[in-house]
């Protein structure tokens, strides 16, 4: 559940965000960098591959601060530049916190998991 069905609805949400900002950003005229609404598609879906089996692993077996971990995580990725949140033009904060929401996403469905594996909640 959280690699499969996870990977599409964090990609879906994910490119409903982005459509949203780039039509925003076209709405009001703002102008993007070159290239920087592009992604290569094959990074990012192989990091959500891993932090959702990493999280769901970790819930799992209740690894005592995973909370704390999954907030690091976030914090790392934003860090890095992960999504642009080092411009300060509106448009690249909307990217950056559409970004943020989709790691959620993706994360929530790692937790889910997590806590399916190990017993403490069944789908009904």
């Amino acid at each position: 559940m959280s690699l499969g069905l996870g990977s599409l609805v964090a990609w879906a949400f994910w490119r409903f965000l982005h459509d949203i900002v780039v039509k925003t950003a076209n709405n009001r005229k703002w102008n993007f960098e070159e290239g920087e609404t592009d992604r290569i598609p094959l990074f990012p879906f192989l990091i959500g591959i891993l932090e959702r089996g990493f999280f769901t692993v970790t819930v799992a077996f209740v690894i005592p601060g995973v909370g704390g971990l999954i907030g690091s995580w976030l914090v790392v990725k934003m860090l890095t530049g992960w999504n642009r949140i080092t411009k300060p033009q509106a448009q690249y904060r909307m990217l950056s916190f559409a970004g943020l929401m989709s790691s959620l996403v993706s994360i929530l469905f790692g937790v889910l998991g997590g806590l399916i594996v190990g017993g403490q909640i069944w789908p009904q």
